[in-house]
């Protein structure tokens, strides 16, 4: 694929192809604003207006911001050592937290709530917001860094800033 251009044609693709499947009745109502859509520049830039509904955008946005996150990934990884050492830090404490619901769903229903809103009279054995954290191992201290190391990292985080 050519680089960002062709993911981002590929991504717009998929979305095209799932839009005709998606049916309103389909999409539970939002209880709280979405972060990821509202105000999203990718929104403005789709030339999505008011009535739009929220789940198509959330889709389309969801997998332009995956795009955008791997090319970020990749500069930092190349470019930026020991933010990325520190990255990988705290992805190996996120793995070790437990089971997660909301991790590694597909762009369409990131951000949104795991769980339905209950119906009066109807308990739920559990949900999936009670499960998370469940199996996480015991973390490990993080070591410290040296005023040298701090201030590298700082650095190539101002240097993340301008890219």
């Amino acid at each position: 694929m050519d680089g960002i251009d062709g993911r981002v044609r590929n991504a717009v693709d998929v979305w095209l192809r799932w839009l005709p499947r998606w049916q309103i009745g389909t999409a539970r109502p939002r209880t709280r604003i979405c972060r990821r859509c509202t105000g999203s520049p990718i929104a403005a830039a789709a030339g999505f207006g008011p009535d739009v509904p929220h789940p198509v955008q959330h889709a389309l946005i969801g997998r332009m911001s995956a795009i955008v996150e791997d090319a970020v990934d990749d500069y930092t990884a190349k470019n930026l050592p020991l933010l990325q050492r520190e990255l990988e830090r705290a992805a190996a404490r996120k793995r070790r937290s437990g089971y997660q619901p909301a991790e590694g769903l597909s762009p369409e229903f990131q951000g949104l709530d795991i769980d339905p809103q209950p119906e009066p009279g109807e308990p739920f054995l559990f949900t999936l917001g009670e499960l998370a954290g469940t199996g996480a191992d015991a973390q490990e201290p993080r070591e410290p860094l040296s005023d040298e190391a701090k201030a590298a990292l700082r650095h190539e985080i101002e240097l993340s800033d301008e890219a």
